[in-house]
């Protein structure tokens, strides 16, 4: 019998503590992002919610102009976002959600290995031949720049319809990511390439 109460104890704490779990609203950014937390309160100035980081809850607050959106919990979905040329925010609401998705796509889809391995080895070559020249050290920002300015081509995904992908703001979104993306992959392989090459030239040369 004891037994049998402990048990029952122990359900009804697990219970209670699942009642007590706070399911999480999704904020959308403009920026393609989402963040995760408890939507607290919407006014002209700011969105507060509570941001859920393991044991511990953070409040903090984001600034309207940069969301697009909430999707509560309950279901019930707001768009908080507003034409404003003055705030430089062009786009129409529809826009907006299509240039949002093509952000969302070059995160998932674009991928930057080769001209990550393309700068290393440049910067390879580049460093072990002109590992004592100071002007070696203008390669990353040559292939960085060189990268930055070849074309991008907004390919199709399984995610997109391609009636969304080839809508002019969808594909604004997708160069915009795409770009950042390939240019820091440029830089980041061109870096330490050109050190990797710089060392091995001071050591066999």
């Amino acid at each position: 019998m004891k037994i049998i109460w402990i048990l029952v104890v122990y359900v009804g704490a697990v219970v209670a503590a699942r009642a007590q779990i706070v399911i999480p609203d999704t904020i959308t950014l403009i920026n393609g992002q989402t963040v995760i937390g408890e939507v607290l309160e919407v006014n002209q100035d700011y969105i507060v919610y509570n941001y859920f980081k393991k044991k511990k809850t953070i409040k903090k607050g984001v600034s309207p102009l940069i969301v697009y959106s909430i999707a509560y919990a309950s279901g019930q979905r707001e768009v908080i976002y507003e034409k404003n040329e003055e705030e430089d925010l062009y786009l129409t609401k529809e826009e907006m959600l299509y240039f949002i998705k093509g952000q969302q796509d070059a995160r998932e889809y674009y991928r930057t290995r080769g001209i990550f391995i393309g700068g290393f080895a440049i910067g390879g070559v580049a460093g072990y031949v002109l590992y004592d020249e100071i002007y070696v050290a203008t390669v990353p920002f040559l292939y960085s720049v060189g990268a930055g300015l070849t074309n991008i081509e907004v390919r199709q995904n399984p995610s997109t319809t391609e009636d969304i992908r080839r809508t002019a703001a969808y594909q604004e979104g997708y160069l915009k990511v795409a770009r950042s993306r390939k240019v820091f992959a440029a830089l980041a392989g061109s870096v330490l390439g050109t050190a990797a090459g710089i060392f091995a030239g001071n050591v066999t040369r």
